[in-house]
């Protein structure tokens, strides 16, 4: 099972992480991640899939925000590198129409009330919102990642 994680990088020395099978920086000039919130989320998924591939597509370097074309490039690059499952704990409140079309070209797992999270052919995914910790929308779409990729 190949997952994308879409997200700030990660850490792979990270204990929890385990090996990297590739990736790509859309953004910074590397796969490091220097937020820790990628390398949070490939570890929640890694505990559930500890046999996943798991491919990096760097879409945040040093803050967890990006305009939608870096969003679109990294999703676009899940599709052109057959990922089977994408993880993208994070998304936004509009841009229905562009994100519409790659929903439906492969398969995504979001938050509900986001973008794509809330389009047609995504898999919704809901979490309480708990601010610094592991219990947020986020990493409740990690833990079902790690679930479907399992």
């Amino acid at each position: 099972m190949r997952v994308a994680i879409v997200d700030s990088g990660i850490f792979a020395a990270h204990p929890l992480v385990g090996p990297i099978a590739g990736g790509v920086a859309i953004v910074g000039e590397d796969l490091t991640d220097h937020l820790g919130h990628g390398t949070a989320v490939a570890a929640t998924i890694r505990a559930s899939a500890p046999t996943a591939e798991l491919f990096v597509v760097k879409i945040f370097d040093r803050s967890l925000a990006c305009p939608i074309d870096t969003l679109v490039a990294g999703l676009e690059w899940c599709i052109a590198n057959g990922m089977d499952l994408v993880n993208l704990s994070v998304g936004t409140t509009g841009h229905a129409e562009i994100l519409s079309g790659i929903a439906a070209r492969i398969r995504i797992v979001a938050p509900a009330g986001t973008n794509p999270g809330d389009l047609e052919g995504v898999i919704r995914v809901t979490g309480s919102a708990k601010a610094g910790s592991l219990e947020g929308p986020s990493f409740a779409v990690a833990r079902h990642t790690g679930q479907l990729a399992k």
